[in-house]
């Protein structure tokens, strides 16, 4: 998008944080577009009723869950693992810092993780960095495949031990505007290319008055 629009007198800012202060710094009018992955564990409870009544939500893609892992993981060139091999590996966990949304993740993730060997950080670079120096494991979505900068980092399914995958509505890709305001021709141009991404343009289109 920035490329399209290099002549012109336009400001882009794209700021990683965690998916409650997406929330805020759109209702606010301090952004005009957010982008949140929201899971199955808190699909009802993300936003408050008063939130959902001023934001426009849309969902992208769905996915279900995935292990990154870099070249000193034993998982590395697997074509998948399972949740029980999971379980002994050390985990990082992303964006993760409040204390309450701390105890949420080990309430959800209790039958599938070693909550001894967890380390929480606050930005996609650190965890980047311990994958690539560690055998520590990540849980993400399939789309975070191509989107770390080391390509050594590499992405594959996590299924249960007799084969079953939990299916592909674990974690849903949003993106949020303040609810009764139109697209700009920018944000029209941005939202394309992530929708062609996920080959959905026809979608976006269908979003349009």
């Amino acid at each position: 998008t920035y490329l399209q629009n290099q002549d012109k007198r336009i400001h882009y800012n794209l700021v990683e944080t965690d998916r409650n202060d997406v929330t805020r710094q759109v209702l606010s009018g301090n952004v005009d577009l957010g982008l949140l992955v929201r899971n199955v564990a808190d699909a009802k409870t993300f936003l408050v009723n008063a939130e959902a009544r001023r934001l426009s939500v849309h969902s992208i893609g769905r996915s279900g869950v995935y292990a990154a892992v870099g070249p000193y993981s034993p998982f590395y060139n697997q074509k998948k693992i399972t949740f029980e091999e999971a379980e002994n590996c050390a985990q990082i966990v992303l964006n993760m810092g409040a204390q309450a949304t701390q105890n949420l993740y080990f309430d959800n993730v209790s039958n599938h993780s070693n909550t001894d060997k967890i380390i929480f950080v606050n930005s996609i670079v650190a965890c980047e960095r311990f994958l690539i120096q560690s055998d520590l494991l990540l849980y993400v979505a399939k789309w975070a495949e191509g989107c770390f900068q080391d390509p050594r980092i590499q992405v594959i399914p996590v299924e249960y031990k007799d084969g079953q995958t939990p299916g592909e509505d674990i974690n849903e890709l949003l993106w949020i505007k303040r609810a009764g305001e139109p697209l700009n021709f920018t944000e029209y141009q941005f939202l394309q290319l992530l929708y062609r991404r996920f080959g959905k343009e026809e979608e976006l289109n269908e979003l349009l008055p």
